[in-house]
């Protein structure tokens, strides 16, 4: 029977040597926890958008649990290899697909003129909303209308709300074409990485065990492997030219610290999409003996480079209020495409009662100061 050669375990066969790191990265996550909750349950950061990566930063507890866990078993586990193959296959992809949802509130919102801003994403950023007509709202050189819009912040936070995006000046010209044309190419990157990307890293996840006997599906992994991989720099690479260069360059009105956050996240998944597509050429015959990446070298190569980006991942992007620079609101630019008349009355309706609401409620401790 003739020797198979299946595609090395990414991060290597786990032994003794991944035990300390493990509790590390373990007890990393769980420190992140806290600023998860806080980001999705506080009222004026939580968005919809960032659920996809909360999950990912709790998922990461119990895989780096798990392999702590099997460091100190001298049996190899197929079905938690195989596990492991498609956490650390499907996380960062994820992660960047999380990315287009951000990108696409970031290029739509620049586009809304003063008099379609309130269908924007980012006229539902704070809670507290604000008239669009007011003045003090518009003026976005002031620290005190910062402070207007969010009184409640500390003095950093009013430095830091200067990069969210404010209401557009009276009198701003709607961009509609320009805005379908940001949807429909989202749209497609979305899709790629869905159908393209993370389903081509599921199959290889998943028939990994499969190749252990045989060649042909061992193969077929490979290249499942290096497609995904591939699919998912390449549409990185037009992400990073839309996010940092045409937005920042041909959108006036873009938030630049917005531009600046995304640039760096794209960054962090790409590090880790490179280190893959580095590794991949690299084959084993056998789970039971150390393989090309369970060396020193390579699982430090693993922790520094594919790990350690995810973790800055989620600190950075749960450290801001992406609700704020990226202007989601709580649904993100959900529409595919501008609201009807229609739509619009029942809109205006909901907004009418929520701001009775508000006033109903701050007039009762002024009633009981009195």
């Amino acid at each position: 029977m003739s020797t198979v050669w299946f595609p090395a375990p990414i991060g290597g066969k786990i032994d003794n040597d991944d035990f300390a790191p493990s509790i590390l990265f373990a007890v990393l996550y769980g420190l992140l926890l806290p600023l998860v909750a806080y980001r999705m349950l506080h009222r004026r950061s939580r968005t919809l958008l960032l659920l996809g990566s909360a999950i990912f930063a709790i998922e990461r507890i119990v895989v780096f649990s798990l392999r702590a866990r099997q460091a100190r078993r001298e049996s190899i586990s197929r079905g938690l290899t195989t596990y492991m193959q498609l956490s650390f296959g499907t996380g960062f992809l994820g992660l960047a697909n999380d990315l287009v949802n951000l990108l696409r509130c970031l290029l739509i919102n620049p586009t809304y003129g003063s008099d379609k801003w309130p269908e924007a994403p980012g006229a539902r950023t704070n809670d507290d909303e604000v008239d669009p007509t007011d003045s003090s709202a518009n003026d976005t050189n002031a620290e005190s209308d910062y402070q207007h819009l969010y009184p409640s912040e500390d003095t950093l936070s009013m430095k830091l709300l200067q990069h969210s995006m404010p209401p557009p000046p009276p009198g701003t010209p709607d961009k509609k074409k320009l805005r379908d044309d940001v949807r429909g190419w989202c749209g497609l990157c979305a899709l790629g990485f869905l159908l393209g990307a993370t389903v081509t890293s599921i199959l290889a996840s998943t028939w990994f065990s499969r190749g252990y006997d045989n060649q042909k599906r061992a193969n077929e992994v490979q290249i499942f492997r290096y497609v995904s991989t591939g699919i998912m720099l390449a549409l990185s690479g037009l992400m990073t030219y839309y996010g940092a260069v045409w937005g920042y360059t041909k959108l006036p009105r873009v938030n630049r610290m917005g531009c600046v956050v995304f640039m760096v996240l794209i960054s962090l998944t790409s590090i880790v999409g490179v280190y893959r597509l580095t590794v991949m050429r690299l084959r084993t015959d056998s789970l039971q003996v150390p393989g090309p990446l369970s060396t020193a070298w390579a699982k430090t190569a693993f922790y520094v480079f594919h790990i350690v980006p995810e973790w800055l991942f989620i600190l950075i992007l749960f450290s801001v209020n992406t609700r704020r620079i990226f202007g989601t609101g709580p649904w993100g630019d959900y529409r595919g495409k501008d609201e009807t008349e229609k739509q619009r009355q029942k809109r205006e309706a909901k907004e009418a009662k929520r701001r009775q609401k508000r006033m109903e409620r701050n007039k009762q401790p002024q009633q009981q100061v009195a």
